[in-house]
């Protein structure tokens, strides 16, 4: 090896000791940053007093899975090592340790107040924040249009666990500061009821417990919307495909007119629906009512074709007589896809 090589490698050495050197202090010092809240409490962990207030929640997307929302945060926890004689203190959130409070299912936030922590005198510290943006959120559309959904806020001490965090309501004067507004912006949602948790969670397998606090409010969905734009016209649809039980079997070309132009429009509208949902694999109510009503349509273009058989073979009255039936048994038909989609549980 010649001088050169040597030199490069000894460089190569050097470099490494002291990358790893650097990477140790900054290791150690990091964790010192952390972890001073803890001194001088024992082996106790920081209790962490979150309040959460939902102000506003303005859309719910369910194609997209997620739902628009306003809230305000405060969490309150004691550090001795910050207590002072004075006035309370104002300090940037990323000079003194915090609980790293993160929104688990934020898509994207915007936080509307300064990063900023206030110190009291006795060494309370005090975080406040507003956070508005979206948040992702699974729903379970089976019943939709009459679906009923569970929107979720979820709260974690992010980087820590629950021997170093403990998260707990919070309370002033005895009054939860946890809660909702008494009216949404929401046109097509009521809000029925509101509770949250505390506790730990582990998120996969092996790991330890973190520290989480949910949020968690109940929706309904109101029908009215659905039940004007959609299943009124639906029902119409199909029962314009039953003016061929009124029509002369012989007249073949508008018998089959009729029932055709209406299964287009059932397509249509299926691709519309489609459109406000994601592309779940089960079947939603929805979805049960117009694949029934395109059945039965297609039950009407078959009657017409089977009629217009008739009556060119000569047996033009079992033509009549199945016509009497079709009055009878189609609307029939439409009264159990009714009951069955809006009634029973899927």
């Amino acid at each position: 090896m010649n001088k050169y090589a040597k030199s490069s490698a000894n460089a190569t050495a050097i470099c490494l000791t002291a990358g790893v050197i650097f990477i140790a202090a900054l290791a150690q010092g990091t964790t010192g940053t952390l972890h001073s809240a803890y001194k001088g409490q024992g082996e106790e962990p920081t209790t962490v007093a979150l309040g959460i207030f939902v102000l506003d929640i303005m859309q719910i997307d369910c194609a997209e899975q997620m739902f628009t929302a306003d809230i305000y945060v405060e969490a309150h926890w004691y550090d001795p090592q910050l207590a002072h004689e004075g006035k309370p203190l104002f300090k940037p959130m990323d000079s003194i340790w915090h609980p790293q409070l993160q929104v688990l299912n934020q898509l994207s936030v915007v936080r509307t107040l300064p990063e900023h922590l206030q110190i009291m005198s006795d060494g309370l510290v005090i975080l406040r924040q507003r956070v508005f943006g979206n948040f992702s959120q699974p729903l379970e559309l089976r019943s939709f249009p009459f679906d009923q959904q569970v929107l979720s806020i979820t709260f974690i001490a992010s980087g820590l666990l629950t021997r170093n965090v403990q998260i707990l309501p919070l309370t002033v004067d005895g009054v939860s500061r946890t809660a909702i507004s008494r009216a949404f912006s929401l046109p097509d949602w009521d809000i029925t009821n509101f509770h949250y948790t505390v506790g730990s969670r582990k998120f996969f397998d092996g790991s330890a417990s973190m520290p989480i606090m949910i949020v968690n409010i109940n929706v309904d969905r109101r029908q009215g919307y659905y039940i004007l734009k959609v299943l009124i016209p639906l029902l119409l649809i199909v029962f314009i495909s039953w003016i061929t039980f009124w029509l002369a079997p012989d007249n073949v070309g508008v018998n089959i007119s009729v029932p055709m132009t209406s299964m287009l429009t059932l397509v249509a509208y299926r691709f519309t629906i489609g459109g406000l949902l994601p592309r779940v694999s089960y079947f939603t109510r929805m979805d049960a009512f117009i694949l029934s009503s395109m059945f039965l349509v297609f039950a009407v273009l078959v009657y017409v074709v089977t009629v217009a058989s008739m009556v060119k073979h000569g047996h033009e009255a079992k033509a009549l007589k199945m016509r009497w039936w079709g009055r009878m048994i189609f609307p029939l038909c439409i009264v159990v896809v009714v009951v069955w989609t809006l009634y029973f549980t899927f």
